[in-house]
């Protein structure tokens, strides 16, 4: 049994009626944002004062609907699963994550429904209606959500067991969009027509298969010969840890060896690799905007992008014979994400398959 969160609140001072006067700031018991004025406060310290004598019947009320599974699904999402959650999630993945239970759970049309009552019928409704406008692929996630968020209320001992476990998603969902990959025409294309860094950039991305903010992190100190160490990334301007936390060794191939070689003679002094005049990392996306775009659309490229390239590496390699557990390694990716997400079968391979089936049948 969680033990019951009591919140403090917070005081400020508004305008109000012409005047200053100090107001609390807490969630109700249903999680929602409230606002009270505290009455014959002057002062910061009477101001708590009052907060507190106001918040005792809410958190007494608050703690009671922990205690019998009555609090909202809302309710919970915000005050114990995603502050339980953020302790894991990345920046990245927090940004993701809290969005999509925002928009879809917390001022879904299940928000209010009590964990208690939240059974199987009501969850599968909820994918059910969305599946004209969500893409399986967010379906997928608003399914996986809803477990995981039971099975901590499971746990917390707020519900018996988790419902969520047997929702499945919708058989006409939307469409998830056709995830392209470059073909190895459009490969040799994209790097004949970019500059030498640009050049080193992109083959990083595409032969290397590195993530566009990992290649963006990557300090010269970090490359001994043949070999790249990759321990960090470049996130919205910040120098973090890699997606998955963990360090590990690239390849870097003759080519880009060559090229990084070539673009060492231009670059600027600095420790890293692709640095700017302020001895700081690129912004990938500036990169992208600026200088690789523009590039790409000249020659039917534009919609190759950094997530494109990645998925190129993932299917190029597969189609060249590569052992799929080296192959996800070097890319920094678990061996499942990389097949079901990252690799796509070309027509060539289907081709190849179909005709060996073909084969037998007419022996």
């Amino acid at each position: 049994m969680p033990r019951t969160r009591h919140q403090s609140g917070s005081v400020q001072q508004r305008e109000r009626r012409g005047k200053l006067v100090w107001v609390g700031l807490y969630r109700d018991a249903g999680g929602r944002r409230c606002i009270t004025e505290l009455e014959g406060a002057k002062t910061r310290s009477q101001a708590q004062s009052r907060m507190a004598e106001f918040l005792i019947p809410v958190n007494s009320e608050r703690g009671a609907m922990e205690k019998n599974g009555n609090m909202p699904l809302a309710a919970y999402i915000e005050q114990v699963f995603i502050p339980f959650k953020m302790r894991r999630w990345k920046a990245s993945t927090a940004g993701t994550n809290t969005g999509r239970l925002r928009v879809h759970l917390v001022r879904g049309e299940l928000a209010e429904v009590p964990l208690s009552q939240l059974d199987r019928d009501q969850m599968q409704a909820f994918l059910d209606t969305r599946k004209q406008t969500c893409s399986k692929s967010v379906l997928d996630h608003l399914r996986f959500d809803l477990s995981d968020i039971l099975k901590l209320a499971e746990s917390d001992g707020l519900i018996r067991r988790n419902q969520a476990k047997v929702i499945f998603t919708p058989r006409k969902a939307k469409a998830t969009a056709l995830k392209r990959v470059m073909a190895l025409g459009d490969v040799r294309k994209s790097l004949d027509v970019l500059d030498i860094r640009e050049r080193a950039f992109v083959r990083l991305a595409i032969v290397a298969g590195m993530r566009p903010g990992e290649i963006c992190a990557l300090t010269w100190k970090d490359i001994e010969g043949e070999k790249a160490t990759v321990s960090k990334r470049v996130y919205r301007g910040i120098i973090d840890t890699t997606k998955n936390s963990e360090c590990r060794e690239v390849y870097l191939s003759p080519l880009i060896r060559r090229d990084l070689e070539l673009w060492k003679e231009f670059a600027l002094p600095g420790e890293y690799v692709f640095g700017s005049e302020r001895n700081s990392p690129l912004w990938y996306r500036n990169v992208w905007q600026r200088h690789i775009h523009p590039r790409f659309k000249k020659v039917g490229l534009e919609w190759a992008n950094f997530h494109v390239m990645r998925r190129t590496n993932a299917t190029l390699m597969d189609e060249a014979g590569a052992d799929p557990k080296v192959a996800a390694d070097q890319r920094g990716h678990d061996i499942g994400v990389s097949i079901d997400e990252y690799t796509q079968a070309t027509l060539a391979q289907k081709a190849e398959a179909v005709l060996k089936l073909e084969t037998l049948l007419i022996q």
